[in-house]
């Protein structure tokens, strides 16, 4: 025997009897990929027949006292009758249908049914109507109350396909059902990030996608509050995906680090991993799908920042130093996943580091701690790019940072200036001229004489003369004011050492009492300046001297 629940409720009194008691065909349908099986489908038809001599192919119990005799004339508006009342009762999904024994007492079989149609065979209908009604149903209820469904284990997970035996609630919590799903992967080389490592430039890097596709199904069941357990089919595919994906992008164990190490996508190169995780989701209610997108730049394994330079090399016949510019950006990469997990392995002191705390360590690492000199990975570009030998202290520095990308910019210029003199200093600039001796003679003015005055050579030569100007500039900037001699006066680098030591050095060795023939020299009083605030010392000397001969 079959009873209907038009409206869903099992149990209640809306429930009515099919009589006479149509036959019944099932057919199991496997849903499943290559991947995979994710349960069945069943598809049920019903063949019954409307007898005219019936008040209704509905009862609300057992009668034992039918009648049978219904004149002629009313027999086809009563089987119109009841054919409006099988479209009424079988014009909504979410029905729910009992097959019972014989005594019609206990259910063997239940199913919440999706209406596929509801026909009725050609005839002159009088005496009765064939019909057929086509349902579908997602899963079957066996005489325990428990929830038949291949394809799914008792604790919802389809990972491993098995005949499952769980509960109806059990069912609407678990992790969704699902009519197909995708999970494809897909690497591209992008040519605008490269990176430089161990100061071997690998020109281009590595994007990694996935994209998750899930199709749902519009499952009925008990309407247990709250709000009961029917799902839309786009619920069932954002749980199946929601319960499958873990924090590392893993989907019947094809997580990230599994794809990268298996060697199944060919072009990724080994001992790369996943940063800077971009997750994008999209539901489309109608067609009852659910997807994310997850996309990684892929780089060696703990290589935290991605750099790329360029290098110009200029030269002038005015200027006797080439000039080697370098132009740098450094992108930090994030080892957090797009739920918010940190990656292994990334985790300093207690604080995760941003993307821009790996740019910063990277400028620090390629800087020589912003110090730069021989040892500067920086300095080391730019010198093997030339046949001279460049001094390695930049000229020019300028920095750009952009905290919230996670990026440093960076501009250098270097040149094959001399080394600097003094120790220390940002700057350097030292100067010697000499005044050689000339001709003394007068000048007489001629009043009326048209080709200027009379010049008369009085006899004897000009003193020789030398100047000598040393200018540097140190960093002074953060002098503080608790002790304004302290920190003005006793800064200044002529009595500090070692420029105090290499200063006097410097002097003596451009002083004209160390050169040959000088029978006798005088100093004129020389001139010092010094400012604290911007680290600048200036110091200027001349002498007069007279040789032997």
């Amino acid at each position: 025997m079959i009873i209907v629940y038009p409206d869903g409720n099992k149990g209640d009194d809306s429930g009515k009897y099919i009589r006479p008691t149509p036959l019944i065909s099932i057919s199991q349908n496997p849903i499943k990929n290559k991947m995979g099986q994710m349960g069945s489908s069943y598809d049920i038809t019903l063949n019954g027949t409307i007898v005219s001599r019936r008040e209704s192919p509905f009862q609300d119990e057992f009668e034992e006292n039918i009648p049978t005799g219904i004149n002629l004339q009313h027999r086809l508006p009563e089987i119109l009758a009841r054919q409006n009342e099988l479209r009424e009762y079988f014009s909504q999904d979410g029905l729910y249908i009992e097959i019972l024994d014989i005594d019609g007492n206990t259910p063997k079989l239940g199913f919440y049914a999706k209406v596929n149609s509801v026909s009725f065979e050609e005839g002159i209908w009088v005496d009765l109507c064939r019909y057929t009604i086509s349902l579908t149903a997602d899963y079957l209820i066996d005489a325990n109350d428990k929830v038949t469904i291949d394809g799914i284990s008792s604790s919802g997970s389809y990972t491993t396909p098995v005949n499952g035996r769980i509960t109806v609630e059990n069912l609407f919590i678990s992790s969704g059902l699902i009519e197909d799903f995708n999970d494809t992967w897909s690497i591209e080389t992008d040519e605008s990030n490269g990176n430089v490592i161990n100061e071997k430039f690998i020109p281009r890097s590595y994007r990694l996608s996935r994209n998750i596709t899930a199709t749902g199904k519009n499952i009925y069941g008990h309407p247990l509050p709250p709000g009961g357990y029917r799902k839309q089919a786009w619920e069932h595919a954002r749980d199946f995906i929601k319960y499958h994906i873990d924090p590392s992008g893993s989907l019947y164990g094809s997580s990230i680090d599994y794809i990268l190490s298996s060697g199944m996508l060919l072009n990724v190169p080994s001992g790369y991993v996943g940063f800077n995780h971009i997750r994008s989701e999209n539901l489309d209610k109608a067609a009852g799908t659910y997807s994310i997108s997850d996309n990684y730049i892929l780089s060696p394994s703990g290589v935290t920042a991605l750099e790329n330079y360029n290098l110009s090399i200029s030269s002038a016949r005015d200027n006797p130093f080439i000039k080697i510019s370098i132009d740098g950006n450094i992108k930090g990469l994030s080892p957090l996943e797009a739920s918010g997990y940190l990656a292994s392995g990334y985790l300093a002191s207690g604080q995760i580091q941003t993307p821009y705390d790996y740019a910063y360590s990277k400028y620090l690492e390629i800087s020589n701690s912003g110090q730069f000199g021989i040892g500067c990975d920086v300095y080391k570009r730019a010198n093997n790019s030339t046949a001279q030998k460049l001094n390695s202290q930049p000229n020019s520095i300028s920095l750009g940072i952009n905290q919230v990308n996670g990026e440093i910019t960076y501009n250098l210029e270097f040149d094959n200036r001399p080394v600097n003199y003094f120790s220390g200093v940002l700057s350097e600039s030292i100067n010697v001229n000499d005044t050689y001796p000339g001709d003394v003679f007068a000048v007489i003015p001629v009043i009326g004489r048209a080709t200027g005055p009379v010049l008369q050579y009085i006899g004897g030569r000009t003193e020789y003369k030398r100047d000598v100007n040393i200018e540097m500039v140190v960093d002074y900037t953060d002098i503080g004011y608790d002790n304004n001699r302290e920190s003005f006066m006793l800064t200044k680098p002529s009595i500090n050492e070692p420029i105090r030591t290499q200063l006097n050095t410097l002097i003596n060795d451009l002083s004209p009492a160390t050169e040959p023939g000088i029978r006798k020299y005088f100093l004129n009083p020389p001139a010092e300046s010094w400012s604290p605030k911007e680290g600048r010392y200036t110091l200027s000397l001349n002498w007069v001297y007279e040789l032997d001969r």
